[in-house]
């Protein structure tokens, strides 16, 4: 079977959209909270917003190949000023502990540590905390908890 990491910028960003829309629906139904917000959440919104860091500083997609062409998972980083983010990663459910994750995760990490980066961060969605475990294998840590409102209904 072949294997292949690729690399590069915002240029990568439409490949990873059906992967990236799983991850967007795992989020709503593991959001008690803001499901609602995840289901509007589309891929353009998120694109925007990824076109807009990549061009006020750096950005970097990996994604994990087999097969040929079948995207099996990707690592999205960015990089504004000296803070680096892991912006998004997500991996096939069937290849999630096969040690694809991790490639995805070390290859944006030393991206962002030859880009200067002094700290980095990720967020992870409430509902989703079985993600500190993986995190944390890369010296990442819950450090606070944000809390919100719904969105207000005003009529």
């Amino acid at each position: 079977m072949t294997r292949e990491l690729r690399r590069g910028g915002i240029e990568l960003l439409e490949s990873i959209r059906p992967l990236w829309e799983e991850l967007n629906d795992l989020h709503a139904q593991k959001s008690p909270f803001f499901s609602d917000d995840y289901r509007a959440f589309t891929f353009e919104l998120r694109k925007k917003t990824l076109e807009e860091k990549a061009t006020k500083g750096k950005l970097r997609i990996s994604i994990y190949v087999e097969r040929g062409d079948e995207i099996v998972g990707y690592c999205i980083a960015s990089i504004d000023g000296a803070e680096g983010e892991i912006d998004s990663v997500y991996v096939k459910k069937e290849k999630r502990h096969s040690g694809v994750g991790k490639i995805l995760m070390e290859d944006c990490l030393e991206w962002l540590k030859e880009n200067a980066s002094e700290r980095i961060k990720v967020v992870v969605v409430y509902g989703n905390e079985e993600a500190f475990a993986f995190y944390k294998k890369f010296g990442l840590f819950p450090r606070a908890t944000t809390l919100t409102t719904l969105k207000w209904h005003t009529g």
